[in-house]
């Protein structure tokens, strides 16, 4: 009876071992393909949002330039 209790204990430990090399591995993987995802999003998808947003904003200057412009002559 003692060699099985001890039997199972040893197959638990190394299951647990086991375990936590898999989860160790999961974590790691997630934190490079995290890494990954933000590098990508941070030299080619945000640059273009900057552009966009700052291109907006011109228009959105030049649009209210031209309505006060228009407003003054108007009158």
């Amino acid at each position: 009876m003692a060699k099985f209790i001890e039997t199972r204990v040893n197959g638990q430990i190394s299951d647990r071992d086991f375990l936590n090399k898999v989860l160790g591995a999961a974590i790691g993987i997630s934190i490079l393909l995290m890494s990954y995802g933000f590098r990508q999003w941070h030299t080619k998808i945000q640059p273009k949002q900057d552009e966009y947003f700052d291109l907006q904003l011109q228009k959105l200057k030049q649009e209210i330039e031209n309505n006060k412009s228009s407003q003054g002559t108007g009158h």
